[in-house]
């Protein structure tokens, strides 16, 4: 029996496909991302990753996945793990259990 690859499908609930994301000038953009971890588009990463800064997923993890700080999946992120961290933000598509502490 043949196998086909499995691909990842996204929903964007309630938004346009016409309609582009709002963009922040770039200065503000550079200070705001200085100090994030990020797994880039195209990258594909497997395994348990643990870290204690923000942390952007653009490109494609699976496994286990815990950040002491944010975790944001962008809209070309995809993860297929449980997921804690102090507070999650997905735009795109996650597979696993999501769990956000919040702020104390």
């Amino acid at each position: 029996m043949a196998m086909r690859p499995i691909a990842w499908r996204r929903l964007v609930l309630g938004a346009p496909a016409a309609e582009a994301p709002a963009r922040m000038p770039q200065a503000e953009l550079d200070a705001a991302e200085a100090d994030v971890a990020r797994i880039e588009q195209g990258v594909e990463m497997n395994g348990r990753l643990v870290v204690e800064r923000p942390l952007r997923i653009e490109g494609e993890f699976r496994g286990e996945l815990e950040s002491a700080s944010s975790v944001f999946v962008s809209e070309t992120g995809a993860v297929e793990a449980p997921i804690r961290a102090r507070s999650v933000e997905i735009r795109g598509a996650v597979v696993g259990d999501v769990v956000a502490r919040g702020r104390s």
